[in-house]
């Protein structure tokens, strides 16, 4: 009697296991051993090449990885002009002779500038951009605001680091 009760039990089981399975399907068992190993091993390309370094100034190297991205955007920024105005008003910083130079020398310009900004008002420019770059929705809100002629990116930014 009881081991037919364990037997019935051990079918359910078994039935119930190969349902989860199906529904599991398009999961690759073989790698599954690989993927638990080199997630606890928590080494990424990018953890192996720079070790255990942490930067001094987090919100400067987000500047430099988000910038290019949002100054590619040519809906957002549609000239160089439009960079530099950016550039000026909202980081400080002021580009020469943009006009005849290429968008990714405009862009490479920003970014070394970037660097020696000081502390104040990084941290709110970056909050800004993170909501920017990871808002589709914001993007185009900003994008029909900018058509109009009293557009300002200090408000902008203010506005989006509120948020």
């Amino acid at each position: 009697m009881k081991n037919e009760k364990e037997l019935r039990s051990l079918l359910r089981f078994l039935e119930e296991f190969s349902w989860l399975m199906d529904s599991y399907s398009k999961v690759d068992f073989k790698n599954v051993a690989y993927l638990i190993k080199s997630a606890s091993d928590d080494k990424s390309d990018a953890k192996d090449a720079v070790g255990n370094y942490e930067s001094e100034n987090p919100n400067k190297h987000f500047l430099i990885g988000a910038l290019p991205a949002l100054f590619l955007d040519t809906e957002l920024f549609k000239r160089n002009q439009d960079i530099a105005d950016f550039s000026k008003s909202v980081l400080g910083i002021e580009l020469k002779r943009f006009g005849r130079s290429s968008r990714a020398d405009v862009i490479g310009r920003v970014i070394c500038s970037t660097v020696e900004l000081d502390d104040e008002g990084l941290d709110v420019l970056v909050r800004a951009l993170s909501v920017l770059a990871g808002n589709k929705e914001r993007t185009k809100q900003i994008l029909r605001t900018k058509d109009g002629s009293d557009f300002n990116w200090n408000f902008v930014i203010n506005e989006l680091s509120a948020r």
